[in-house]
């Protein structure tokens, strides 16, 4: 979710420059500035929830490089905007690399997806054979607390029998 939050935070980078290269009204750019703030944020957060992960560590260094990148291609298209015009901003848009770019940020963040996904779904795998495996052993706990309560019982009822006829041969040698 982070990822994507990233992700999205990104492309609405994108869209303001796009706007402000479109319109030449710098406050298109509003979005944009936000956007830094917010790509940042997600960043770290993405860090702090994978830092026992090493392979996703060094997936954030790639989006991390990735996301430095398309800021660079994002500034570079503002100041050719402010600077030479809509048609040499627009030629720069052309040449696609901050399509580039973003295709490969998209990869990285579906890589990072999917490896959570698989995480999670082994931790669930986990969790589901130890519920198991508690089942069994409750099951099997149980069962042979009935059993050691059957023998206790067939012991006890042993025991009440021998007094009981030992009673009864007394009673019965007191009466002769």
């Amino acid at each position: 979710e982070r990822a994507e939050r990233l992700l999205s935070s990104l492309t609405g980078a994108e869209s303001g420059q796009r706007g402000y290269v479109l319109t030449g009204d710098p406050g298109y750019l509003d979005p944009y500035r936000a956007s830094r703030d917010t790509v940042d944020a997600h960043a770290r957060a993405l860090r702090a929830l994978t830092v026992a992960q090493p392979e996703q560590q060094r997936r954030l260094d790639t989006l991390d490089a990735l996301v430095r990148e398309k800021f660079a291609e994002l500034d570079e298209v503002i100041d050719v905007r402010t600077r030479d015009g809509f048609a040499a901003a627009a030629a720069v848009v052309r040449t696609d690399r901050g399509k580039r770019i973003m295709d490969e940020a998209r990869a990285i963040v579906a890589r990072i997806e999917g490896e959570e996904r698989r995480m999670v779904a082994a931790r669930g795998a986990q969790r589901e054979a130890i519920a198991r495996r508690t089942l069994v052993i409750i099951g099997l706990g149980s069962l042979l607390a009935l059993l050691l309560a059957l023998i206790i019982n067939r012991a006890i009822r042993a025991d009440v029998l021998v007094q009981l006829r030992l009673r009864e041969d007394l009673e019965r040698k007191g009466t002769q």
